[in-house]
């Protein structure tokens, strides 16, 4: 699977809110006396994807990785300018560090899909 800029948004964007609902159907899924395996496999597989998307962000440049952490995987929705002011940047800087780690965070998915 090519994982694409638009996948890794999503991903990002799905993260604080996606991830934790996955893991609760897989677990009901995989309570059931029988389970579907075709629905227990696609759940997993989500979930393996988020699981790729942490690894990829803890390999981004020390300048990028603090950013994006901070926006996205923060307990509540953090804003562009929320962000910006957090770092003492400005909001367009913000924008262009998340649109660069995206592209480096497909990337880095891609080759790591390979191996």
């Amino acid at each position: 699977m090519n994982i694409t800029r638009e996948r890794v948004d999503s991903l990002l964007k799905g993260y604080r809110k996606e991830r934790p609902t996955l893991t609760v159907l897989l677990e009901q899924e995989l309570s059931k006396e029988m389970p579907s395996r075709s629905t227990a496999e696609t759940l997993d597989k989500e979930l393996s994807l988020y699981s790729a998307l942490v690894e990829s962000v803890m390999k981004l440049n020390s300048h990028d990785r603090p950013v994006v952490l901070f926006h996205y995987f923060s307990e509540e929705h953090i804003s562009i300018s929320d962000t910006a002011a957090h770092f003492d940047i400005d909001p367009s800087t913000v924008c262009r560090i998340l649109a660069r780690a995206k592209k480096s965070l497909a990337l880095i998915m891609n080759r790591n899909e390979g191996t």
